[in-house]
């Protein structure tokens, strides 16, 4: 299964990427990241949203918060993650999930045509690949218990 599948799933449920300017306090970002119950936003220029500087998750302000900086006074761009990993919609899921655990990433940016269309996580690629998973043996169990293509359940 592609990358796309779980876009399109976000894309169905009002799921869209936020993004923070690169002056914005850590404050502000924790903000948004509370408002929308996400993990990371997309840093981009002030003027020009489509202007990608970075990345910034939830744990880049808890380590900026352990080391003493002024939330409030610290702008995301000094934090950010400058060097962002991203994937395609038409990689795989299997793809996606060996990138996030060798990275020790949580989030990944979806890009298509040169733009961030999407984010994915972690918990995203983990369930959807269970479910697929389950799918392939229950229809491998249907097919050895001789019910494959029966309407038995």
């Amino acid at each position: 299964m592609k990358v796309a599948y779980i876009i399109e799933e976000k894309k169905k449920r009002g799921i869209t990427v936020h993004h923070i300017s690169k002056n914005q306090s850590l404050t502000e970002a924790a903000a948004v990241m509370a408002e929308f119950n996400i993990g990371a936003l997309i840093v981009t220029s002030e003027t020009d949203k489509d202007q990608y500087l970075g990345i910034i998750s939830e744990r880049d302000i808890i380590h900026a918060c352990a080391e003493g900086k002024d939330l409030s006074s610290v702008p995301v761009g000094e934090i950010m993650k400058k060097n962002m990993i991203v994937i395609t919609t038409e990689d795989s899921l299997e793809t996606a999930n060996a990138i996030m655990n060798k990275h020790h990433i949580r989030h990944l940016p979806v890009i298509s045509e040169n733009k961030i269309i999407g984010m994915i996580t972690i918990r995203d690629v983990s369930k959807t690949l269970s479910e697929q998973k389950d799918i392939k043996i229950h229809y491998l169990s249907d097919f050895v218990g001789g019910t494959y293509g029966n309407q038995v359940y």
